[in-house]
């Protein structure tokens, strides 16, 4: 502030004035702390859509595991068989 001011009323309105910059400030600061939120964000859909990429030139399907999670009850029903067989035969 350079002027020197007497009047209550002169000396509100600087108050006003460098409130309402501080304000501007804050609200700048958080824009670009959302935008550099947002960047982060589609960074990392980015990496995931890449990555998902390779998985399915690599294997030509999704990698999601489906086939394992089909696999693991199979499995385990083959080796309860074997385990009653071999109960039955002792």
């Amino acid at each position: 502030m350079q002027a020197v001011w007497c009047s209550c009323a002169a000396t509100a309105l600087l108050v006003d004035r460098d409130r309402r910059r501080i304000v501007d400030e804050l609200y700048r600061m958080l824009g670009k702390e959302h935008e550099g939120d947002l960047e982060r964000e589609a960074l990392t859909r980015r990496r995931a859509a890449e990555i998902d990429r390779r998985e399915r030139d690599h294997d030509g399907a999704p990698s999601d595991g489906s086939q394992q999670k089909r696999a693991r009850p199979f499995l385990s029903r083959i080796a309860a068989a074997f385990a009653r067989a071999a109960r039955a035969e002792s």
